[in-house]
């Protein structure tokens, strides 16, 4: 058995289905504020605009991370456990570890949550390694506009899996290169549309955002490149076996705690979009439950069908506490029960959800179709190109990549940097194994580069907030200047009159 799910009907295939998506929407209520019983403030409800939820995540040719790799890792951590270490912890959260870890961005109308996800783990997984000191600002624009492939379609989504192949090949530049900002939307009415506009779902297309060609890839400069690109594979089937499911969850949180955050694809529900699950104190951490009605606060089976597949970053996990009545019928309200989530960094900006912009999903099995953990396929039809002939497929839309940082640095990197050694089973987590140290890592020059590429970025956009501010000093003195002559000038007026 698979995990299967539905999507809209009139579309030949799900690829079709998510080049058609539009932009989302959801109702952002702001809570009132009380002060002393008294209401002191209740702001207006907001109708939101949210990218199209276009990623297609079928990782399915990816190298997978053997099943029994991961048993005898488990066995092992479990092993360490029995004799009182602390393995891995109960929770785990990089953005709190590391004040370089990229903080939560906003992708607006973009459907790129393919290529924010991945550049942002890419910039991660180099400062949880303390291979640089800063965070490199790896571009999501870079990939979105220099990576040539069908499969690209820039903001009306693509596939993470394939990016990371070619990053490992070609390397990603950073914000510094020229061309490699993502102005393109954020000034953009189109990508960005002003508050006045009409927020509607269908006010905005992906064909209307105006993606520029590639100018960055052009431009001598720093790239940062990956490698050991793995997926960690698990039907449906094989997750009724505890070990296994227990064995690949724990593959993936020791691949996070040795490598930094990962990314992974979901299927997203009408319920989701609002980022607020908290359902007064019956949810306190917050915790995406996917069988949840949030405006009643009540338990309730999805019916729902899927609004497509978005890409995030995993940063970490932990165990919260949730009121029985939300997991299942007739529950009890006043028993509290633990449920294992992961967190994740969304590219909603940070004013989504109730988290800063982060939010907390339970794992399998309290989620079954809006997770990471085991499959969700989609049966959709293929066409062959060169007959023509439409045939049924099952497209995998979940899961997680893991990937190691490789090297960075200008040009191309040595050879040896990209050979990974042989992988020792229950020794390298669930990256596969393969000591960090056998790499070459880090160049110092292409460290010195990124820094005064950076500190250059900021001195700039300093003398532009400088000369900003002195434009506005000039324009206040002229005002206040003018003003003195007009009061002047009626004072003396005012005198000739009285006399």
């Amino acid at each position: 058995m698979e995990i299967e799910e539905e999507y809209a009907s009139g579309v030949k295939n799900y690829a079709d289905f998510l080049r058609n998506l539009g932009p989302s929407s959801y109702v952002r209520k702001t809570k009132p504020h009380y002060k002393n019983g008294v209401l002191v403030s209740a702001g207006r409800a907001e109708n939101v605009l949210l990218p199209p939820n276009n990623c297609l995540f079928d990782i399915t040719k990816a190298k997978p991370l053997p099943l029994n790799d991961r048993l005898v890792a488990a066995s092992n951590i479990f092993a360490r456990a029995a004799k009182g270490e602390e393995v891995l912890p109960k929770k785990l959260d990089w953005s709190k570890m590391n004040r370089n870890i990229t903080p939560v961005v906003n992708q607006y109308l973009c459907g790129c949550c393919w290529a924010v996800s991945i550049a942002t783990a890419i910039a991660d997984k180099f400062v949880a390694a303390n291979l640089i000191s800063f965070n490199p600002k790896v571009s999501w624009s870079y990939l979105i506009t220099c990576w040539v492939n069908e499969i690209n379609l820039k903001c009306g989504g693509s596939n993470p899996f394939l990016a990371l192949q070619w990053v490992e090949k070609n390397g990603v530049g950073t914000e510094a290169l020229p061309g490699a900002s993502f102005h393109w939307c954020t000034d953009s009415d189109a990508c960005n549309p002003p508050k006045t506009a009409v927020n509607t779902p269908k006010s905005k297309k992906a064909e209307t955002i105006k993606v520029p060609e590639c100018k960055a890839g052009k431009k001598k400069g720093v790239r940062f490149y990956v490698h050991n690109v793995r997926s960690v594979p698990l039907e449906e089937a094989m997750a009724k076996d505890e070990s296994k499911l227990k064995a690949s969850i724990l593959s993936v949180k020791t691949h996070i705690q040795k490598f930094g955050p990962t990314v992974g694809g979901f299927s997203v529900f009408p319920n989701f979009t609002s980022g607020d699950f908290t359902c007064g104190d019956k949810n306190p951490d917050n915790i995406y439950l996917e069988n949840v009605d949030y405006d009643r606060e009540k338990f309730s089976p999805l019916k729902d069908t899927t609004i497509g597949t978005h890409a995030v970053v995993l940063v970490g996990w932990g165990v919260g506490k949730v009121a029985e009545s939300l997991l299942k019928k007739n529950g009890d309200k006043d028993k509290k029960v633990s449920v294992d989530y992961w967190i994740v960094r969304n590219s909603w900006g940070p004013k989504w959800g109730a988290l800063d912009g982060y939010f907390h999903i339970a794992m399998y099995p309290i989620n079954k179709k809006s997770q990471f953990d085991v499959g969700v396929y989609f049966t959709t039809a293929i066409e062959d190109p060169k007959t023509g002939v439409y045939s049924y497929k099952k497209i995998l839309s979940s899961g997680t990549l893991l990937f190691e940082p490789a090297y960075f640095g200008e040009g191309k990197p040595p050879a040896s940097t990209m050979t990974s050694p042989s992988p020792s089973p229950g020794g390298g987590g669930g990256g596969g194994g393969g000591s960090m140290e056998n790499y070459t890592l880090m160049a110092p020059p292409a460290v010195q580069k990124l820094e005064r590429e950076q500190r250059e970025r900021a001195a700039a956009a300093n003398q532009q907030s400088a000369n900003i501010f002195l434009l506005y000093a000039i324009v206040i003195t002229l005002l206040v200047f003018l003003m003195i002559v007009m009061v002047t000038s009626a004072i003396l007026n005012v005198k000739k009159t009285n006399h």
